[in-house]
């Protein structure tokens, strides 16, 4: 009996014991590649979502110092809420309204990289 936890050992131990079924050693192989690549993209995306929920909050944080009179309202709105509930947030107008425009002005899925020629960055739009 093994002690280990991790899954190849746990798999390779069930399948040494007596019983009919056992998987054959590249049935044991597949299964493990699929663990691993289901790891892999359910890691990658979670991180992925996550840098570009840092990314939008960023941008609405960088927003917000450009514009005081925002800033400075939507802190009147949202400085006595202590432990809010999701019912003293949805009640939050002008959160909700901020929250609103940062998503109409950068939306998900927006960002993205792209490479210019620099000569057609530099060409005048009207002839």
């Amino acid at each position: 009996m093994t002690t280990e936890k991790d899954i190849l050992s746990l798999m390779i131990a069930e399948n040494r014991k007596e019983k009919e079924e056992k998987l054959a050693e590249m049935e044991l192989v597949d299964q493990v590649m699929t663990f691993l690549l289901a790891g892999h993209e359910t890691t990658s995306t979670a991180v992925r979502q996550f840098l570009m929920l840092l990314t939008k909050l960023a941008w609405t944080l960088f927003t917000l110092a450009k514009h005081q009179d925002v800033q400075d309202r939507l802190r009147s709105e949202v400085q006595h809420l202590r432990n809010p509930t999701f019912e003293q947030i949805e009640s939050c107008r002008y959160l909700n309204n901020v929250t609103r425009e940062m998503l109409r002005f950068i939306p998900p899925g927006c960002i993205s990289s792209s490479i210019t020629n620099y000569s057609e960055r530099h060409q005048p739009r009207c002839k």
